[in-house]
């Protein structure tokens, strides 16, 4: 399979016109480029995933970018992380 093929048409699976927004019933959002190839980079390494996500709550926390909202938190972070 070339890296420009349709993995969903390989598959037999057909596409559809998204216009609901972002859902997970609707495979999510499509992915900005920059996001796509960290993706892709991140692929090539194995992780810790709590390591993982801590790390990523410290750094949205350095950026003052969120609030912390525990009824707003998805159910699998409910865990303390590291100060």
């Amino acid at each position: 399979m070339s890296e420009n093929s349709n993995i969903f048409e390989t598959l037999g699976v057909r596409t559809i016109v998204n216009a609901k927004g972002p859902a997970t019933r609707l495979s999510g959002g499509i992915m900005r480029p920059e996001v796509a190839g960290a993706m892709a980079r991140a692929s090539h390494h194995c992780v810790d995933m709590a390591e993982l996500q801590a790390a990523a709550s410290r750094n949205i926390r350095g950026r003052k970018l969120a609030t912390w909202r525990p009824a707003l938190r998805p159910a699998c972070c409910w865990h303390r992380l590291p100060a």
